[in-house]
């Protein structure tokens, strides 16, 4: 078998890759409506809601055949439902909105990775350069928002994360479907 090398370039390519869960576009445009009063600043990278998705894990820098690999290798698991609730942050980098019993969540898929520390969550906003007094205000007031939403996930996506002039440009690399 001949491999073109172009093909053969691209397969070893490294990437940034992970898996997540699109959010419906009605809940997109409501928690948007909801937290951009608060976190439209200039100290805050606040992300457009076209950007909003769940992240249930981070694969990492890989070649995008390991990432193919990876991805392809999940089990098998039936549409679930995710509730969205709860404000987060990672240090004072990153303000996310959580799911409900994540954890427990990805026990009853079966899911079980490394990252014991992980959050599967939606970046609202990433901090340029808002002092951790300003930024604590801001968590105490998104939180006052009590947040809730809920939808049944039907796919998973594997999504490479490419930089770009407005931060990072989410490209589906492959769809698996929940049955």
């Amino acid at each position: 078998m001949i491999v073109d090398s172009e093909e053969s370039d691209e397969k070893q390519k490294v990437g940034k890759y992970f898996i997540a869960v699109e959010v419906p576009e009605s809940i997109k445009q409501t928690i948007y409506n909801k937290v951009k009063n608060i976190l439209d600043r200039k100290e805050l990278s606040l992300l457009k809601q076209d950007k909003y998705h769940i992240t249930l894990f981070y694969i990492g820098f890989v070649p995008k055949e390991k990432a193919f690999s990876f991805f392809y290798r999940l089990p098998d698991i039936a549409p679930f439902r995710i509730e969205l609730s709860g404000i987060g942050y990672f240090n004072t980098h990153v303000i996310w909105l959580g799911i409900n019993d994540a954890e427990k969540k990805l026990k009853e898929i079966n899911w079980k990775f490394e990252q014991s520390d992980y959050k599967p969550h939606i970046t609202l906003a990433r901090n340029k350069d808002l002092p951790k007094e300003s930024y604590q205000r801001i968590i105490t007031r998104l939180r006052e928002l009590k947040i809730k939403h809920d939808f049944i996930a039907k796919e998973i996506i594997l999504f490479e994360s490419i930089p770009c002039l407005e931060g990072h440009f989410y490209k589906r690399v492959a769809t698996k479907p929940l049955c």
